[in-house]
C-alpha cells in the first residue's frame, strides 16, 4: 500500500513536470523569431512532455500489480517503449 502512494507520489510529480515542460515550450512558441528558430528544439519539449507521462503512467500500472512486459506495451511512443522493453 505505501509503495502505491509512493509510486502515485512520483508519478504526480512525473505530470507536472510534463505539464511545466509545456509550458516553457508554450512561452518560448510564442515568440515567432525563437518559433522560426528552434522549431526542432522546440518539438523535443513536447517529446519530453509525452515521455514523462508516459513513464508515470507505467509507474501506476506497475505500482498496481499489472504485468511488466503489458505494461510497456500500453506505452504510446514506440520508441520509449522499445528501449524499456530492451532493459527488462
Amino acid at each position: 500500500m505505501a509503495l502505491d502512494r509512493f509510486a502515485g507520489g512520483i508519478a504526480a510529480e512525473l505530470r507536472g513536470l510534463a505539464a511545466e515542460t509545456e509550458n516553457l515550450a508554450a512561452t518560448l512558441c510564442s515568440d515567432p523569431d525563437v518559433a522560426a528558430r528552434c522549431l526542432g528544439l522546440l518539438q523535443k519539449f513536447d517529446y519530453l512532455a509525452q515521455s514523462q507521462v508516459e513513464l508515470a503512467d507505467l509507474l501506476v500500472r506497475l505500482s498496481a500489480g499489472n504485468d511488466r512486459d503489458t505494461s510497456i506495451r500500453c506505452i504510446r511512443l514506440s520508441a520509449l517503449a522499445e528501449r524499456l522493453a530492451q532493459a527488462a
